[in-house]
C-alpha cells in the first residue's frame, strides 16, 4: 500500500486506498465496533505501519491505527459520526480500493432540512434584490428624464414611471 486518502462527502466519507498491486477484492473486508470503530481489514498485505498516515485528513474521522498482524493489515478510523453501512469498489486499471462509509439515511434529512431553509431565505433575499434594483433604475430614469430633457413627457420618463408602478403592484399582488 502506497497512499491512504479520505474525502468528507454529504453522505459520508470516502476511503481511496493507492496500492503498488491490486489486493483480490475477496481479501478486503470491513466492519464496525460499538466504540465507533471503523476497521478494514487487508489479508495478505504487508505494510510498514510506522510509515502510513492519511492524506487530505478528514474532519469526520477523530483518529488513525494502522495495524500489522501476521497475514493482514488493519486500518482503524475512530469515527465521529455512526456508519449505517458501507461497500468496496476497486479500480483495477489503477490498483486503488475505494471504501465508501455512508451515514444513516437521518443525517440526510437533517441535511436537505438545513438546505431548504437556506433556499427559502435566498429566494426571500433575491425577491427584495430584484424590487430594490427595479426601483433603483426606474427612479434614475425618471430622473434622468426630468433632469436632461425639455419635455417632460420622455420616453426615460414614462418607461421610469411604468417600472416603478409595476414594481409596486407586482409586490402587493404576490404580497412579498
Amino acid at each position: 500500500m502506497q497512499k491512504i486518502k479520505t474525502a468528507d462527502k454529504v453522505n459520508g466519507i470516502m476511503i481511496q486506498l493507492e496500492m503498488k498491486n491490486l489486493i483480490n477484492q475477496i481479501n478486503i473486508s470491513a466492519w464496525q465496533s460499538k466504540s465507533d470503530w471503523f476497521y478494514i481489514t487487508l489479508f495478505e498485505t504487508h505494510i510498514d505501519t510506522n510509515s502510513l498516515s492519511l492524506k487530505d485528513e478528514s474532519k469526520e474521522i477523530r483518529a488513525f491505527q494502522p495495524i500489522m498482524n501476521q497475514e493482514s493489515v488493519q486500518l482503524g478510523f475512530h469515527m465521529r459520526n455512526k456508519i449505517d453501512y458501507f461497500d468496496i469498489d476497486q479500480d483495477v486499471s489503477n490498483s486503488m480500493a475505494f471504501i465508501n462509509l455512508h451515514y444513516p439515511t437521518s443525517n440526510l434529512a437533517d441535511i436537505v432540512d438545513l438546505d431548504k431553509n437556506i433556499f427559502n431565505k435566498t429566494h426571500s433575499n433575491s425577491k427584495n434584490s430584484i424590487y430594490k434594483w427595479l426601483y433603483l433604475s426606474s427612479a434614475t430614469l425618471i430622473i434622468n428624464g426630468l433632469v436632461n430633457q425639455d419635455n417632460y413627457n420622455n420616453w426615460q420618463t414614462k418607461t421610469g414611471v411604468a417600472i416603478i408602478s409595476i414594481s409596486i403592484l407586482s409586490k402587493r399582488v404576490f404580497k412579498n
